[in-house]
């Protein structure tokens, strides 16, 4: 059985060297894997970074895989650690730009062969994670919170709870048909065309901004139909 974990990107910073967010995060990470697969006498664990071209800095070329991967090979190719990391294989998903199509893209590497799969995430988004893991890969996917955010936007508690609540209401009923899911898609697309239009040293205020002014009013016309319904917005 292949061993495989999956590590989503929240974006792109000007330097992930001396991002703290990502710092935190692909630390943790790495120390988890590193655990995990030496308690066990994992050699060979595919380890995939996912995340599409969400750059926010001109000239909007790089993608979250390529610079997580970038920061969290570093780690492995430490003096002490590198003897534990030599047989670890790196795989890039760098097209998806939402959570779900993290899980959809991961699950075309992935195929449909037998695998223990092991998904990171940021802590506040672990229930949306899980609740799209179990539906795409099945009732064996695992998830594992990272508390690593410490952006203002951390710690809009209620506001996070709403965004959650309406984030996973979208992603289901994107995967009812490939006509909304192209609308989500599309939906995605408005969002970082929104946040690029912001300073990009603004970029913490441009996405609280978008949460507050464009979320709602930028969702696809059906999905908002049945997010009322639900009394999600």
């Amino acid at each position: 059985m292949k061993h495989i974990y999956v590590i989503p990107g929240t974006g792109v910073p000007k330097d992930i060297r001396f991002d703290l967010n990502y710092q935190l995060f692909l630390r943790q990470v790495f120390n988890r894997i590193f655990d995990d697969t030496t308690k066990r006498h994992i050699l060979d664990p595919l380890i995939i970074f996912t995340g599409g071209h969400t750059d926010c800095w001109p000239p909007y070329k790089r993608s979250e895989a390529a610079e997580m991967a970038k920061l969290f090979k570093s780690f492995m190719a430490g003096p002490v650690t590198r003897t534990y990391t030599r047989q670890w294989k790196i795989k890039l998903e760098d097209k998806s730009i939402s959570s779900l199509e993290n899980h959809l893209f991961v699950k075309r590497l992935v195929g449909n062969k037998k695998t223990n799969l092991t998904w990171f995430a940021e802590l506040t988004r672990v229930k949306r994670h899980q609740a799209l893991g179990r539906h795409v890969f099945g009732q064996g996917f695992k998830t594992i919170g990272i508390d690593y955010d410490v952006s203002a936007n951390r710690y809009r508690l209620g506001m996070i709870d709403d965004r959650e609540k309406l984030s996973v209401a979208h992603d289901f009923w994107a995967l009812r048909k490939p006509a909304n899911q192209r609308a989500h898609h599309r939906y995605f697309l408005e969002r970082f065309k929104f946040l690029r239009s912001f300073p990009v040293t603004k970029h913490v205020e441009a996405v609280h901004q978008w949460r507050v002014q464009m979320a709602v009013k930028k969702l696809p016309v059906e999905f908002k139909r049945v997010a009322q319904r639900r009394g999600l917005i």
